[in-house]
């Protein structure tokens, strides 16, 4: 009976989370500004030849002032050839840096490391970055200044996964649409629960205000998620996400099922470290791993006693109908209706994969990065 109670005071919480997220989706969004600071772009890179074409391209188009902004690329001490590359393909552009990691001092690792060496060394008022992988649109520096007013300490961006057409794919695209509406919709009700690094900004004041990546320095992830958290218990300043479709930046969906995984592992466990820096957020993904892992108890149980079908109806009916309310106001929100019809295939395999990933959060730190 206990074990009852407790899966569906978990769903209920879960239910009540997904149904505050659709209405921060609804809330009317902020008035944008005429404000154009003098933006420094961070980009770590590690082990990129392959994605450098793309991703330079939609930076040397950029819309924005050109005596406002700079860009800083870090390599991250690669593998590969991708800092020679960077100085080849950049020569020349006085708007860029291009910085290597291999002699810097530091005690942060990971990403961490160069987005610091970055940050260091950047002139902006405004630290704006995105990954190595990511597409942004001419319209990307511009589109975030517009965000910024005085009271405001950082925006988060948009995210949109890009696919070919497999099921894999859009699943992905699917996945990550939803945590992007799940951020976007508790910032809007003043929740600073979560964001990506693929689309972010801050003012370099505020990061250094809050200790810059302090607390975080040895874990693989902790530059997105983890870091607005502790960036936003110490800084009063607001915390946005962009409403602006110009700031939107795309990409790519990973190739196979084996580094999707690995890749969720590592944030199943940031989601579990949160318990140090927000118990609030710790307890709502527990929530969530509750919900998702009722439906499978409920399901095996009415395979040995069909008694138990009328809580596997009434968990299941109740959680597809707030999922695919927050699914549907999230795709018209950000023109992506048409991955809408594999909704009920994701909401299918979502709650093994949630389980499966909660239980292996536990050893996210050992997985490895690039």
């Amino acid at each position: 009976m206990i074990l009852h109670l407790l899966l569906f005071f978990f769903s209920l919480v879960h239910f009540f989370v997904i149904a505050l997220f659709y209405w921060g989706l609804r809330k009317k969004p902020r008035e944008t500004s005429h404000y154009q600071p003098f933006i420094s772009v961070v980009i770590a890179l590690k082990n990129e030849e392959e994605n450098l074409a793309a991703l330079l391209e939609g930076l040397q188009n950029q819309d924005y002032s050109p005596d406002k902004y700079e860009i800083l690329l870090i390599d991250n001490s690669s593998d590969d050839d991708t800092f020679n590359q960077l100085k080849s393909r950049v020569a020349g552009n006085l708007r860029f840096q291009v910085l290597t990691t291999k002699d810097y001092s530091s005690d942060l690792k990971y990403k961490k490391e160069a987005m610091m060496m970055g940050i260091e060394n950047a002139r902006g008022e405004i630290i704006l970055s995105t990954d190595a992988d990511c597409i942004v649109p001419p319209t990307w520096i511009s589109s975030m200044a517009t965000q910024y007013q005085e009271d405001v300490d950082m925006v988060i961006g948009f995210s949109e996964v890009m696919t070919d057409p497999t099921l894999f794919q859009k699943i992905q695209k699917l996945d990550f649409l939803m945590l992007m509406a799940a951020a976007k919709g508790a910032l809007n009700l003043g929740f600073h629960w979560a964001g990506s690094g693929q689309n972010i900004s801050f003012r370099k004041k505020a990061f250094y205000n809050c200790g810059g990546y302090d607390g975080l320095k040895t874990l693989k992830g902790g530059d997105d998620t983890l870091f607005i958290q502790k960036f936003a218990k110490i800084n009063s300043g607001k915390i946005l996400f962009s409403t602006h479709s110009g700031s939107q930046v795309k990409t790519r969906a990973l190739k196979n099922f084996r580094s999707f995984m690995r890749q969720r592992i590592r944030w199943a466990f940031e989601a579990n470290y949160t318990r140090k820096f927000n118990p609030l957020v710790f307890f709502i993904s527990l929530a969530a791993f509750g919900s998702n892992s009722a439906l499978l108890f409920y399901f095996f149980l009415t395979l040995a006693n069909s008694n138990f079908g009328i809580y596997l109806f009434s968990l299941t009916l109740m959680k597809y109908l707030i999922e695919n309310l927050l699914a549907i106001k999230a795709a018209d929100l950000f023109g992506m209706t048409k991955i809408l019809t594999i909704f009920p295939i994701w909401f299918i395999l979502y709650p093994p994969y949630a389980f499966f990933l909660g239980l292996m959060s536990f050893v996210g730190k050992n997985v490895k990065w690039k």
